[in-house]
């Protein structure tokens, strides 16, 4: 298993348009990224020097247009910004539910310590915006699974909460998820930035 670190470029906060969704999150997230560190007892000029126990990781499979927003996003945090952070999950090597314990368990010996923003698709009622969570996310959750992963989560809500889930994750589509992922992609990049400042 690899993933790829990406460096010390700074990717600033006013290179993009944002939205109202994106102006939300993007507060949401630096509040609960900065509030996961000083949990973890860090002093200030340990704060600093956190950008590199930040980790990415992201859940869902391109092979369903509405599950592929996680992987999606990785794609474009690891093409498009300079990051200071590991990120996993691509399309091209997704975590999902069949491999999901096998690279939680490989994260978690790794980065043993980090701070874990984990990223996934969600159902809701406002399709397309972001749910920040102070928790982490339930990957897998269509499946029955309850497992919370990550310090902080991000989810992208890609379709209505229906009686038939799936069905809801299949019919999005992929064009939309694709923007809204790198919409997201830009919070989490702005977001990262800031933390690591």
């Amino acid at each position: 298993m690899s993933a790829r670190f990406l460096g010390n470029n700074r990717y600033m906060e006013n290179t993009f348009k944002q939205n109202s969704c994106q102006k939300t999150a993007l507060e949401a997230l630096k509040f609960h990224i900065s509030t996961a560190r000083k949990s973890f007892g860090q002093d200030e000029n340990a704060a600093k020097s956190l950008s590199k126990d930040l980790v990415v990781v992201c859940f869902g499979t391109p092979l369903i247009a509405g599950d592929a927003f996680a992987p999606l996003v990785a794609d474009a945090l690891r093409e498009r910004f300079d990051l200071p952070c590991f990120v996993y999950g691509t399309t091209e090597t997704p975590v999902n539910g069949k491999n999901m314990d096998e690279w939680l368990n490989f994260i978690n010996t790794v980065h043993k310590g980090s701070l874990i923003l984990a990223v996934d698709a969600s159902l809701g009622d406002k399709i397309g915006s972001f749910v920040v969570r102070k928790d982490g996310v339930c990957p897998a959750a269509i499946k029955g699974r309850k497992r919370r992963v990550g310090d902080v989560g991000l989810l992208g809500v890609v379709a209505k909460n229906d009686d038939d889930s799936m069905l809801g994750l299949m019919g999005v589509n992929f064009d939309f998820v694709q923007n809204m992922a790198l919409d997201a992609a830009k919070v989490v990049a702005a977001a990262t930035t800031f933390a690591a400042s």
